[in-house]
């Protein structure tokens, strides 16, 4: 059995990685979406009145913030090779936040909607970055739940947070991660963002909360079809949560176009709207999106990096894997395997729905 669930987790840290090895071999990314499901993305400058946390509990990195009237805790979950500070800007605040686009737009929208949101990181700070999922603790990884309990333990009372609803988005390991722990502590819902977990363990993560007298929280299952691997993953895990009697929402994000003005909308604080249009002049030019704007190939595997470093102004551009706003997008709108931000204001409404459903019963 044992050997098993090592197995499962191998093959979680197999798809999460591969796909970021890719990205490390290529150099890469950048998101954007138009349509009726786009959720607006906020610029770094709308966090001019943000005040997050930046502190070490126990030795585990955590940022967070609290707005002046916490109506519930959302805590966030990175993927592999990232960390908590990829959730806000850096600032006097958090000198060490680096600030994506799509983390820093699930804050942004997190915090107006009255959650308090609370990002730790992992701790395989010096390898992959990864979460071991509960249920698979071995020496030579360490133990994340344990971790994330004890920064509940230590923060939610010193912030005030203590008997708000804690709901959990997670994202590639991070989604895996968060469907795991909703067998290990009491959850009001969960948000796995491009990850499933292999049907082994999601049973054992089910029969885990029923002994410990744990209701599995509603959960929401959003992938990228494109990503074949995950999407049989998310199929199997829906029946799975549904003969539990678990009520589960799948979620499908799917390819968007890049715009002219768009990444000048959303990555403001680096792409200003002439450099912008250049970019989307020379993508199209080269090949890489076609008239309609659709990028023809998976940014991570074209070299989409040195066209931009051939265009001028573009020397302060963060290009690295993993820390790169415009890497992140192109990612994004490619759809196969990346956080997402379009679908945040829905979450949080069924999150909030499922939550007020299941205390109108309880009372």
């Amino acid at each position: 059995m044992q050997k098993h669930l090592y197995t499962c987790f191998a093959f979680l840290i197999f798809l999460a990685i591969g796909l970021l090895s890719r990205e490390n071999r290529r150099h890469e990314q950048l998101p954007t979406a138009t349509g009726a499901n786009t959720v607006p993305l906020q610029r770094t400058d709308s966090f001019s009145t943000s005040t997050p946390q930046y502190e070490v509990i126990n030795g585990t990195e955590v940022v967070w913030e609290v707005p002046s009237k916490p109506k519930f805790v959302l805590f966030v979950a990175h993927g592999c090779n990232h960390g908590a500070v990829d959730f806000w800007p850096k600032s006097e605040a958090c000198p060490l936040c680096q600030g994506l686009p799509i983390e820093m737009n699930i804050t942004r929208h997190a915090l107006a909607r009255g959650y308090a949101v609370v990002a730790v990181s992992s701790a395989a700070r010096d390898t992959h970055r990864c979460w071991n999922l509960p249920h698979m603790h071995r020496p030579d990884y360490p133990n994340d739940t344990e971790n994330v309990k004890r920064v509940f333990d230590v923060l939610f009372p010193r912030a005030g947070l203590l008997g708000l609803p804690v709901f959990a988005l997670g994202a590639s390991s991070g989604g895996g991660f968060v469907m795991a722990l909703g067998g290990e502590i009491p959850l009001a819902g969960i948000c796995s963002q491009i990850m499933g977990l292999p049907m082994k363990l999601m049973q054992i993560v089910l029969e885990t909360s029923k002994r410990r007298g744990l209701k599995y929280p509603p959960t929401i299952l959003m992938h990228m079809p494109r990503d074949n691997d995950i999407a049989l993953l998310v199929q199997e895990n829906v029946l799975a949560l549904k003969e539990h009697g678990t009520v589960v929402k799948v979620i499908q994000v799917t390819a968007s176009p890049l715009t002219p003005s768009f990444l000048g909308e959303v990555v403001g604080s680096e792409i200003n709207a002439p450099l912008s249009t250049l970019i989307f002049g020379e993508f199209r030019s080269s090949g890489i999106i076609g008239n309609d704007g659709m990028l023809k190939e998976d940014p991570r595997m074209t070299d989409w990096r040195a066209i931009v470093m051939n265009l001028n102004g573009t020397s302060h551009l963060r290009l690295q894997p993993d820390s790169s706003p415009l890497s992140e997008i192109l990612n994004v709108l490619y759809a196969k395997h990346e956080i997402v931000s379009w679908h945040t204001m829905e979450t949080l409404q069924i999150f909030e729905e499922n939550e007020a459903s299941s205390t109108s019963i309880a009372n």
